[in-house]
């Protein structure tokens, strides 16, 4: 039996004054340690960009609680690099607070800590096993390994059987935990399609699921399996409906049940104060509740004059009223018609209305539009949209024949991208890169030219296709042939001509899920130089389910190259998203 008491943790801060930082009900008995059920803290996420010193005040503060042990979620280091010594520097930075803990730390892999196989190396040296399975006081606890997967169909055959077999041995634990990174659960279960690890769950008696990467926290029951995604506990933080912004889990469970509690660094909240059904609505309101129905026409000199803008804001709720003043943040270089709009929306109704914008300035940032959206009651999330602009390339016609052999000296290959910028608008920090599209009825051709210092700059390796290159050097397209038809094909490449290709189609909740079965049956080269690489591609448009192409056809697109030995990236429009009102045109002459 567990002896409830109340807790009270205090935190010194400056000038020796004492704040109470919570305040809660805990179970435990004397040395807080359980006689017949357990007291564990979860923490989220640490890298993605993280914020210097929240995660170290985050494991601070979950010790404090006296938990018989930590784990985490996976992403403790920065990653994405074959740089030996600038992962073990990583490691280094965080490891030494992890030792200092009073109680064990269990290690979850994330995709920063394994990218590829020199940090899958460095983490079996330092970490151990990226899947393994520990007890504790009569439960049973198992990590696995989805680091470097992109569907929970991608488990190799040796994890699920290890997993099937672990699982089968330990049915007769209390209650049985399950830990993993990217939570696939979220893009399976939450929308009714079937999941493979779920199915295992549910046949060996998995009481509890916890999983991180999205860095916002979200919770649901499913087939009386608690799953829980864990946020930030000090990457950059994507504040989800009502936060929390930085948190960890104090996960306590005996014999008779199971509690979660989502400390953030500001409070205590309850396991369900976000649901995934409140995540998935606020999906659909950032899909659908703004839109810019007329995006701004930018010129190559990126000038704008008396540029209208048609808004909708759309209420998706069934029983609440929108009911708040709509800003439009108007950042240097531009002006605006309209700085506020009072709204007073009816569930399921809509509005529009017009602003006018100028540009005298630098493109980026955009103007963005921001509103309190309600998504149940008492509950509102801050709803935030750029407007859209386009961008316009040329795509030029083809009078002769184009041989694709990484050369691009055909009459064609004319008037290229140049420019081009990273995230908030600034400009790119790559070496110089050159973008060209071209076409003649039966093909659409790709070809680009990356400037570097040579080839022994380059940071590749995959060889395999639609294995994730997205961490090496590559160039990748996003296009939109048909606006009608809502579909949208991905294509990247790397130096080594390896071919990431997928079919984006919209999913039930209104957002574009990408889909590698789709191979594009094309011709390309890549053409390493001293001072640069070429690719160059023949798409034939039946693969874009085109029928033909003529002049004055326009399509959606977007494009980028990545330059990690910069740690830069240049993209065409920002930021790149499946999101085709992010997208430019491009104009068939």
């Amino acid at each position: 039996m567990l002896i409830k008491k109340t807790l009270t943790v205090y935190i010194e801060l400056t000038g020796g004054k004492m704040k109470l930082l919570l305040s809660l009900s805990l179970a435990f008995v004397s040395g807080f340690l359980y006689s017949e059920g357990i007291r564990f803290a979860v923490m989220g996420d640490r890298t993605g960009g993280h914020v210097e010193g929240v995660f170290e005040d985050a494991l601070t503060r979950a010790q404090m609680l006296g938990p018989q042990f930590i784990i985490n979620v996976g992403d403790l280091i920065e990653g994405y690099s074959e740089d030996e010594s600038k992962i073990r520097e990583e490691w280094n930075d965080i490891l030494p607070y992890i030792r200092a803990l009073s109680c064990p730390f269990f290690f979850t892999p994330g995709n920063h800590d394994i990218t590829n196989e020199i940090q899958e190396k460095i983490y079996r040296e330092l970490i151990g096993e990226p899947y393994y399975s520990f007890d504790r006081g009569g439960f049973h606890f198992i990590v696995l390994d989805n680091s470097r997967l992109e569907s929970s169909l991608e488990y190799s055959p040796d994890q699920i059987e290890w997993l099937e077999e672990d699982l089968k041995k330990n049915t007769g634990a209390i209650q049985t935990f399950v830990f993993y990174h990217k939570p696939f659960w979220f893009e399976t279960l939450s929308r009714g399609e079937n999941e493979q690890l779920h199915d295992l769950f549910v046949q060996y008696g998995v009481d509890a699921v916890f999983t991180g990467h999205y860095h916002i926290y979200f919770s649901a029951e499913i087939d009386g399996i608690k799953y829980t995604g864990v946020g930030s506990s000090g990457a950059k933080s994507h504040l989800g409906i009502l936060g929390p912004e930085y948190h960890f889990l104090l996960v306590t469970a005996d014999k008779e049940g199971l509690n979660i509690a989502v400390i953030s660094l500001d409070g205590v909240l309850s396991w369900d104060n976000v649901t995934v059904a409140d995540i998935q609505f606020a999906d659909r309101a950032i899909n659908a509740g703004i839109q810019i129905l007329d995006p701004l026409g930018i010129e190559q000199n990126f000038a704008l004059k008396d540029a209208i803008a048609r808004i909708a804001v759309r209420n998706l709720s069934n029983t609440q009223t929108i009911l708040d003043t709509l800003k439009i943040n108007v950042p240097e270089g531009w002006t605006a018609s309209l700085i506020e709009k009072p709204l007073e929306i009816p569930p399921g109704d809509s509005t529009i209305f017009s602003v006018c914008f100028n540009l005298s300035g630098n493109l980026y940032p955009l103007p963005s539009l921001s509103l309190d959206y309600p998504v149940r009651k008492g509950m509102f999330f801050p709803l935030v949209k750029n407007i859209s602009v386009r961008r316009s390339a040329l795509c030029a016609r083809a009078q002769d024949a184009v041989i694709i052999d990484g050369n691009i000296d055909e009459l064609c290959w004319r008037e290229p991208q140049r420019d081009f910028f990273s995230q908030g608008g600034v400009p790119s920090k790559t070496d110089g890169v050159e973008f060209y599209f071209a076409y003649d009825p039966e093909n659409l051709y790709l070809s680009v030219k990356c400037d570097y210092d040579g080839p022994n700059t380059l940071i590749t390796s995959g060889t395999e296709r639609d294995e994730n290159i997205f961490s090496e050097d590559c160039v990748g397209y996003f296009i939109m042939p048909d606006t009608s038809r809502e579909v949208m094909y991905q294509i990247y490449c790397t130096p080594l001509g390896t071919i990431y290709d997928a079919i984006l189609e919209k999913n039930t909740s209104g957002l574009y899920q990408g889909k590698t079965e789709w191979n594009c049956e094309m011709e390309w080269v890549v053409n390493l130089n001293d001072d640069c690489w070429i690719f160059e591609a023949r798409i034939p448009i039946s693969q874009l389910n085109c029928m033909s192409l003529e002049s004055g056809k326009v399509m959606l697109l977007n494009f980028r190259r990545k330059q990690p030995c910069k740690e830069a990236y240049a993209d065409w429009q920002t930021p790149i998203d499946f999101d085709p009102e992010t997208f430019g045109l491009l104009h068939l002459e």
